[in-house]
């Protein structure tokens, strides 16, 4: 989970100094919106197992964060429209 966060947390940063800088980011906006939003429901699974049975139940974090995880994978364009953006971007680079 560390992991995830660090990287996630790093191209948000270059994604930043890009746009700062007048870069295009289209493309590493995509990519860390499809990334950020996997890393984010997989931590929340890897939570939940971490919790057993527990991680199920409302009275535990785990289970919300799941429940607002998903909502990366949808909200602001769903992952596969993402990975069609980034997809596309790889073709023209031909």
């Amino acid at each position: 989970m560390k992991i995830a966060i660090e990287t996630t947390a790093a191209l948000t940063e270059k994604i930043c100094e890009m746009r700062e800088n007048k870069q295009p980011f289209s493309v590493p906006a995509a990519c860390l919106k499809a990334y950020g939003g996997q890393m984010a429901v997989w931590s929340a699974d890897a939570a939940i197992q971490i919790h057993g049975g527990n991680g199920y139940s409302k009275e535990f974090v785990p289970e919300r964060l799941l429940r607002d995880a998903k909502i990366l994978e949808i909200g602001e364009g769903t992952t596969e429209i993402q990975k069609m953006i980034i997809g596309n971007s790889m073709l023209s680079m031909k």
